[in-house]
């Protein structure tokens, strides 16, 4: 094992939020050390958002974040905000733009983004190192040992910047927890978040036909609501409204879809009634839906006949399954699919200003493998950007 090197602080993780602890940290003037197993930084950031990265919103606030305590991250939200970070792109020189919902996107390639905090880190004199792969983290008298690739390093304080679960194939892994572990913080188990949700046997066969139609909805869990576009696939239902209900949904709970919800069906088919009740509800729904959806929909919840000699029970029926269609999940695809995970290191295990452990002083979590998870739109990107920066100017 090569001779002990030593630094103020050692972050495991050159992702989102380690890279932005390291130039913080830097700034200070702290002797920082960035250890990443992958073979470069920042790589979620250079392929998200289609390569071009959502790195934030302009409405960014706690109730966009879930967690177990929606008081921890008001702070770090607080001390360094998506303006902050805009701030950071103007001075850069770096093009953005606005989509829809607020989302802020790079005009040009998310790979400025990683230039960017590799060189805030270069310039601070952050040391960075590819290639790493942590196997041990001990605490002792006067700091911590981190053992990566057989060398050996010490320092007055560690940073845990792994990132969740989500998507291992770009490097996620379970390693932050496995620290958390060791030193015995409480975790709430990692779930799969910003993740397509998959069909019930009953569903699958009518709705895999469906797969590549998208349809603009509303969809609710738990008395909360979003209103975007939904993707039929062959397996499941995506798109960002249910990306968006998956932070929420957890298994044996019902999701309820809104295929129209500018329209009120049962007002429709009662106006129908009276006016020309040899109308069908296939013909109300037409130029509206997709046709194999109203065909499926049809075979599935009503009768193709004349809406006046429909039962009170048939246009019930026909309401719920277009306003109000219940769908009971069978799973989500999986962290191979989620954009980002639900739970990790638990809230209550760290200060909210600090991002210490406080039972473990010196040992301190950011970004993702915090049990901290942002709605879809760059509010995930901004959490790693607060968190990262607010410890680094604490340590």
């Amino acid at each position: 094992m090569h001779n002990d090197i030593h630094y103020d602080i050692i972050i495991i993780g050159g992702g989102a939020a380690g890279l932005m602890c390291g130039y913080s940290a830097g700034s200070r003037g702290k002797s920082v050390l960035i250890l990443e197993k992958g073979r470069r930084v920042g790589g979620k950031i250079a392929i998200s958002g289609g390569g071009k990265c959502n790195f934030t919103n302009m409405d960014c606030g706690a109730d966009d974040l879930f967690c177990s305590n929606k008081h921890f991250v008001k702070s770090a939200l607080a001390r360094f905000s998506q303006w902050d970070f805009i701030g950071m792109l103007d001075d850069h020189n770096i093009d953005w733009e606005e989509r829809a919902h607020g989302r802020l996107f790079c005009q040009h390639s998310a790979g400025e983004i990683v230039s960017m905090l590799e060189e805030l880190c270069r310039t601070n004199k952050v040391t960075i190192n590819c290639n790493s792969q942590v196997s041990n983290v001990c605490k002792s008298d006067s700091g911590y040992t981190v053992i990566s690739n057989s060398t050996e390093y010490s320092c007055s304080k560690v940073v845990i910047a792994c990132g969740g679960s989500a998507w291992p194939q770009c490097g996620a892994g379970e390693e932050g927890y496995a620290i958390a572990r060791k030193f015995e913080l409480k975790i709430l188990p990692p779930e799969p978040a910003l993740v397509p949700l998959l069909y019930n046997k009953d569903d699958l066969e009518h709705m895999g036909q469906l797969s590549g139609n998208a349809i603009d909805t509303k969809v609710s869990c738990k008395q909360i609501s979003f209103s975007e576009e939904l993707l039929f696939t062959h397996t499941g239902l995506s798109g960002p409204s249910i990306l968006q209900i998956s932070n929420l949904w957890h298994k044996g709970e019902i999701i309820y879809i809104n295929f129209l919800p500018e329209t009120d069906m049962a007002q429709k088919i009662e106006q129908a009634r009276i006016n020309a009740g040899s109308t069908t509800i296939n013909k109300l729904l037409w130029g509206k839906l997709p046709q194999k959806f109203i065909r499926i929909w049809q075979e599935r919840y009503w009768p193709d006949t004349a809406v006046a000699n429909l039962s009170s029970e048939q246009i019930e029926q026909a309401v719920n399954s277009i306003n109000n269609w219940g769908f009971e999940p069978s799973a989500t695809a999986g962290m191979r699919r989620a954009e980002a995970t639900r739970g990790g290191v638990s809230c209550e295990e760290l200060s909210s200003k600090t991002f210490e452990s406080k039972s473990v002083p010196g040992l301190h979590f950011i970004g993702e493998v915090i049990d901290v998870n942002g709605k879809l739109g760059g509010y995930n990107l901004q959490w790693a950007w607060s968190s990262g920066y607010c410890c680094g100017q604490e340590l």
